[in-house]
This record gives structure tokens, sequence and C-alpha cells, in this order.
């Protein structure tokens, strides 16, 4: 005969953050489905073209002079086109049932959000009254 552990009537996880562990701001996403049938995808920061980099002259006293010269990131946009570079910064890939459950979680706290704005906003009402 063996003798079996019971089942734990419960489970308790303990969160840690790994040591490059960081917090970075996205404000989108590119991605699609693996061969393997995975969520893959990249969360990206997008924002207007910078120059990559400034000349400028450096003065008989070696201090720094005025600019000479920008060179932009890549080819200057053509007559009435806006560049946007879209800097992705991490990359995710996500099972299924994690995809899922992920969005479910992001969309209560979107919900969570609402609430608390619609609420705000009867309240600022009610005290304009």
């Amino acid at each position: 005969m063996t003798t079996e552990e019971p089942l734990p009537k419960t489970v308790r996880f303990i969160y840690t953050k790994s040591d490059d562990h960081k917090v970075i701001y996205a404000n989108g996403i590119h991605g699609g489905i693996t061969l393997q049938g995975e969520v893959a995808f990249d969360l990206f920061l997008e924002q207007r073209l910078a120059t990559k980099a400034e000349v400028h002259s450096i003065k008989e006293d070696g201090t720094l002079g005025p600019k000479t010269k920008t060179e932009p990131e890549i080819e200057p946009p053509e007559q009435g086109q806006a560049i946007v570079i879209r800097e992705k910064r991490v990359g995710v890939i996500l099972s299924r049932d994690a995809a899922k459950n992920i969005a479910e979680w992001i969309l209560k706290k979107v919900e969570q959000i609402d609430n608390v704005k619609q609420k705000t906003a009867v309240e600022e009402q009610d005290a304009e009254e």
C-alpha cells in the first residue's frame, strides 16, 4: 500500500522580481500567431522621428562649439510625409490559454478604470448642481 499525501486545500503564490525585471512604457503592439499556435507579439513605443546624431564644432579653447550638422536616423521624409518610429521594447510569446487569461485580466482592469471615471464624473456633476 502506498500512502498518498492529501491534496492541498489552497495554493499560496509568492511574487518576486528577477534581477533583470524592468517596467517599460508601451503604446502599441505588433504580432501574430506562431506556427506552433502561440501568440507572439512585441510591445513598442511609437514616437516621431528624432535625430540620431548632431555634429558640433570644437572651439579653439577646446569647448563645444555650435551645431554644424544633424544626421537623421533614416532618410528625411518626402514632401507631405510624416515618419514615425516604432521602437520594439519587448517581445512576448504566450500560449492560447495564457493569452486569453491575460486579455480577460486587462479587460477587467479597463472596466475598473471606466467605473472610477464614471463615478468621478457623476460626483463632479452633483457638486456643480
